[in-house]
């Protein structure tokens, strides 16, 4: 159940955010095999004047992943590859891209109603 948050500035067209969250949503499930459908994508769009870049890249763009804990170091490569194929496809220069991982415990999630993945996932284990 990943969440994917993209920052970028506001200055790519609808196709191209489109294409974006298309490729963060591809890479993520194929490389932490899940469902398409089981991820989230977020796109936040700031005011050009409103990012401060150290990169000095004109439209410089965060990838954050938020998932469960416990995916193997092979599985974030896999990631960060795929997603960086994925996005040379868009655009030539992939300079501008950064991207995060932020795993969060299954005890720290909550979900459905108020149980924590923890739960659920030892309740699934019961059936």
């Amino acid at each position: 159940m990943p969440l994917i948050e993209i920052h970028t500035a506001a200055v790519r067209s609808k196709a191209e955010k489109q294409k974006l969250m298309t490729a963060a949503r591809n890479a993520v499930c194929e490389a932490f095999a899940v469902e398409t459908a089981a991820a989230t994508v977020w796109l936040r769009e700031y005011a050009p004047e409103d990012v401060l870049s150290s990169s000095g890249a004109e439209c410089l763009t965060q990838y954050v992943i938020h998932c469960f804990s416990g995916r193997s170091q092979r599985q974030k490569e896999k990631l960060f590859s795929l997603l960086y194929e994925y996005l040379r496809a868009i655009r030539e220069d992939v300079s501008e891209f950064q991207v995060t991982i932020e795993e969060t415990p299954l005890e720290n999630w909550g979900l459905y109603g108020g149980q924590s993945a923890a739960a659920l996932r030892e309740g699934a284990g019961q059936n």
